[in-house]
């Protein structure tokens, strides 16, 4: 994964810095200097002063980079001791950090980025790589995870929560509890919509295989609208990690090739959204691409992962062979 995302960031953080040069210009101060190492580390997430400094959404991508390399361990405490205590310290974490940012603000008066922090976020990464082991059909996940109302209810919570928060009394015990849920309850809620979502496109998928009828037919050319529709979106989301590199940097200077007294909504729509894409897909092309693996490479042994007995998410132990899904 640091082959695969960190040269096309490296690309993008160089553009931003010669952009910034040319229309502002720098001054190599001492700050300039560590928010420059701070980027090339990926660790400008863990300091407020340059989490945004440069790029206001480069801090994202310090958590992902930062969640790969906890892999390791994620993996470690899921094969020793199964999923349900796996997910528990995940939930801790996110809870221990909030705590650990606080003590530090009283005691030093350092400020630690709590939601832009890699273990705030642990928990709903646990919850992508459970769903990834339910759909290759390593685990078997209780009932409730594919129960849609819960799923569903668990997304107007967490949407009321994300509401609610701004008028709730600062530093009281009720919004610093709400926060904490705010994620976890939003994570939840996509893992059991998408999981059975996941499971229905890949029956869907071995029934068209099938000679069908005349239902199935009729079932094909009502859905062939739609699957068109998906075909988009999913051949912008293959070059959708360089729009999401380079769309601030698009929209930032799109006041010089918009057209003045055209209203803001016609020139988002019809001049900066397309630009957005199309500069995407120009980096895409050169600066991506070029870094990822190749269509040819492909995980070794995918069915022999699907043959293996399903195991209790819960359980206390989980096939090693799991880890290479």
């Amino acid at each position: 994964r640091l082959r695969r995302l960190y040269p096309p960031y490296l690309i993008a953080f160089a553009v931003f810095m010669l952009m910034a040069a040319l229309t502002a210009g720098i001054n190599v101060t001492h700050f300039f200097v560590y928010d420059v190492v701070m980027h090339l580390l990926m660790l400008h997430n863990l300091d407020p002063h340059t989490c945004y400094s440069i790029n206001g959404v480069f801090w994202t991508l310090a958590i992902e980079e930062q969640l790969y390399l906890a892999y390791f361990l994620l993996l470690f405490l899921r094969t020793k001791w199964g999923w349900g205590p796996t997910l528990a310290i995940c939930a801790l974490t996110r809870i221990a950090w909030f705590y650990f940012s606080h003590a530090a603000w009283v005691t030093t008066g350092a400020g630690i980025p709590v939601p832009e922090a890699a273990a705030s976020h642990w928990f709903t990464w646990a919850l992508g790589a459970l769903a990834v082991e339910a759909a290759f059909g390593l685990i078997k996940l209780p009932k409730w995870c594919r129960n849609l109302w819960i799923g569903g209810l668990a997304i107007v919570l967490a949407s009321a929560t994300s509401v609610l928060l701004p008028v709730m009394q600062k530093d009281s015990l009720l919004k610093d509890f709400a926060w904490m849920l705010m994620h976890p309850v939003w994570g939840l809620g996509f893992f059991i919509l998408v999981t059975p979502a996941g499971r229905a496109e890949q029956a869907r998928f071995v029934r068209r295989r099938q000679p069908g009828d005349v239902s199935r037919m009729v079932s094909r050319m009502v859905s062939r609208m739609a699957r068109r529709l998906v075909a988009g979106a999913a051949t912008i989301g293959v070059f959708s990690y360089s729009l999401y590199l380079t769309h601030e940097l698009v929209i930032m200077q799109s006041w010089s090739f918009v057209i003045k007294g055209f209203p803001q909504i016609l020139n988002a729509l019809l001049i900066v959204i397309p630009a957005t894409v199309a500069f995407a897909w120009v980096f895409f092309k050169f600066c991506e691409q070029p870094y990822m693996r190749k269509a040819g490479e492909k995980v070794e042994r995918a069915e022999d992962h699907r043959a293996e007995e399903p195991v209790q998410v819960f359980s206390q132990t989980i096939p090693v062979v799991a880890d290479e899904a």
